[in-house]
This record gives structure tokens, sequence and C-alpha cells, in this order.
């Protein structure tokens, strides 16, 4: 084997080995990474040189790629928490029977206010529409603009959230 194609053979085994240190990592991986790490990593006698000014120069970059995406993250939710709740409730009816508390506007106010979890009580309802029965919400309201319905017991919670 010619001296040039071991060359070859020890760059691309060099740069397997160190393509999996990082994904072991966990690190992000660029085109320009993949440059970056083949000109940081060398195999010489059986053993990964890894050059560390330019090691740093990798973790420096992805660092600052991290923090770049996690401002940009946190500026997108508070932009989405001003904009207009993605829940509009329609009626929410507290009670037994005819014995029920309108909570539409409580429960409109405090989604505009950023909560989507609620423990449904008396105390929540502002009062107790019929004392020592068992009661229940019952809540119709539209979430991204499709019309839905949900029934929750007293002390049950009430989930609003994306995965509920």
């Amino acid at each position: 084997m010619s001296n040039e194609s071991k060359s070859i053979g020890e760059r691309i085994r060099t740069l397997n080995a160190a393509l999996g240190i990082l994904a072991v990592l966990g690190v992000p991986i660029s085109t320009g990474s993949i440059w970056l790490i083949s000109q940081t990593v060398t195999w010489s006698a059986g053993t990964l040189q890894i050059n560390k000014r330019l090691a740093l120069c990798l973790a420096l970059a992805n660092l600052a790629f991290i923090i770049v995406a996690v401002i940009y993250l946190l500026k997108l939710r508070k932009r989405l928490s001003n904009a207009r709740p993605y829940v509009e409730i329609i009626s929410a009816k507290y009670g037994w029977g005819e014995d029920v508390v309108d909570m539409a506007e409580i429960l409109q106010r405090k989604i505009s206010e950023g909560k989507r979890k609620f423990h449904i009580t008396n105390d929540l309802a502002g009062k107790d529409p019929l004392h020592g029965s068992p009661k229940s919400l019952t809540v119709e309201y539209l979430q991204y603009g499709k019309r839905q319905t949900k029934t929750v017991k007293e002390w049950g919670t009430l989930d609003f959230t994306e995965s509920a």
C-alpha cells in the first residue's frame, strides 16, 4: 500500500473517530465542523492526537451556536406569549344540573395570563354552586380554531397544554 493511500486511510479513520466522539458528546455537526475536526485531530502511532487550539475553537463555535439558539427561542417564546391566546373559551359551566356558575371569564382571563392547567375547585369558581354535592366543569372552547368540549369532575385537572 502506498504512503498516499495509507495517509488517506488514516485521515478517514481519524475523522470517523473524531465524529464518533462528538456524536457521543451530543455536539451538533456541520460541514464546517467536519473540516475543523479534520484539522483538529490526527492519528499517530495508533493514538488519536488532538490539536488543543483548534479543539477549543470548535467548542467555542458550538457554544456560540447554542447561545444564539437559546436567545432566539427565548425571544420567540416571549413573542408567542404576547400573542392572542391559542385557547378561546366559548362557555364554561361549573356545577350540576341547573345549579351552575359561569366560569368562562375566569378561565379566559387566566389563559390570557399564560395559565394552561386548572385544578377544578369551588375556589377557582369563586363559590360553591351546590354545597355538598359532586360537581363538574363543562367547557366549550376553540383551540387553534378547532371547536372542542371537555368535562372535568370537581378536584380534577383541566389541561389546555398542547400535549393534552
